[in-house]
């Protein structure tokens, strides 16, 4: 429009090119949970000699340059956003994409699984497995982790309780992992972690609790993208809001939501604690007695693992769908699966 072009540096290249651009630019979980899918779907459906155009960030080159660095220095061209005008002599496609609504459903986590597979198989022993807790403030100081954007700091005092309930669950049902607290900040509770460091700690996750943030939703790209069966899962605890919850959504639809949205293509065990009635968007609270049951469904073996579910007191959505066939279709998934590790009971 007009004079648009005359400050922006012209970019031309030869031969077919890809562009994607996303939303929430410069942020390290954003990037990873919703746009770094997309972009593995695209990268597998486009042939190799196609080359990326790709809008510049110093996160986004950090973390595609440690997952796969011969894709970053063969096949990707930076431009800055609104400085350069780019055009080829060649094929272009562009992704018509809307994030964050197709954010992981469903076909682009299948390719990024086998990429994560490809250029990070490392794997974890057993007897280095952690139990991870996210929280939201900084383990040094007590206060607001500076790189968190909202709230839902879980009550000071319950997660103190809840740290201690963990732990007494893992002595309780003798298991051997060692309870570390993730803020995403290094010793110094000054300096954001490594992205190297951050995917050795949740690399070598066997059980992920906190509340939800993306200081768990970015990072759970880092967990294993391929499980050797259901107990080799990683298990995922998350706290997140109630459906009617409208206040603790912070006018974010994506807030009301959980992880399972995103990632139900990755091999979890996923459970979720809901916020107590007296939460707010700023502190949260969660019911002791609820997170004891979540873990004992977790941790207590077979005849811990009934689900017990009212659809009238429920915060689940249930599918529009008959019931009947609803649970005809579950059921036969889980024999074709071969899962015996939870037994559902819907109560009347």
């Amino acid at each position: 429009k007009g004079n648009w072009g005359e400050s922006r540096t012209m970019i031309g290249h030869l031969g077919n090119h890809a562009a994607y651009t996303g939303w929430m630019h410069h942020n390290y979980a954003y990037f990873l949970h919703d746009n770094l899918p997309n972009i593995a779907y695209m990268k597998y459906l486009l042939p190799d000699d196609t080359q990326f155009i790709l809008g510049y960030s110093e996160v986004h080159f950090n973390l595609l340059n440690f997952i796969d660095p011969d894709f970053v220095k063969n096949r990707i061209t930076w431009i800055q956003r609104d400085d350069h005008i780019f055009y080829v002599d060649g094929n272009l496609t562009v992704a018509d994409i809307n994030s964050p609504q197709t954010a992981g459903c469903c076909e682009q986590f299948e390719p990024l699984r086998q990429w994560m597979a490809e250029t990070h198989s490392e794997t974890t022993p057993s007897k280095e497995k952690i139990v991870l807790f996210y929280t939201r403030v900084n383990k040094k100081t007590g206060e607001k982790n500076k790189d968190e954007m909202n709230g839902r700091i879980l009550n000071a005092e319950k997660e103190k309780l809840v740290l201690a309930r963990i732990q007494d669950k893992l002595t309780q049902y003798n298991r051997k992992e060692k309870l570390v607290v993730f803020d995403g900040l290094n010793d110094d509770g000054e300096t954001t972690m490594s992205i190297e460091d951050q995917f050795r700690l949740f690399r070598s996750a066997s059980t992920i609790i906190g509340p939800h943030g993306a200081g768990i939703g970015g990072n759970l790209v880092w967990t294993s993208p391929f499980a050797q069966n259901c107990d080799d899962r990683v298990q995922l605890l998350e706290f997140r809001p109630r459906l009617d919850d409208d206040d603790l959504a912070l006018s974010s639809p994506s807030s009301r939501g959980s992880y399972f949205k995103n990632f139900r293509k990755w091999p979890f065990e996923y459970h979720q604690v809901l916020y107590s009635e007296n939460s707010t968007p700023e502190i949260t609270d969660i019911d002791i007695d609820n997170l004891d049951d979540a873990l004992d469904a977790m941790w207590g073996g077979p005849d811990k693992r009934h689900y017990h579910f009212n659809l009238t007191e429920s915060a689940w959505n249930f599918p529009n769908m008959d019931e009947a066939v609803y649970m005809q279709n579950l059921m036969e998934s889980k024999e074709q699966n071969r899962d015996t590790r939870l037994k559902i009971q819907f109560a009347a």
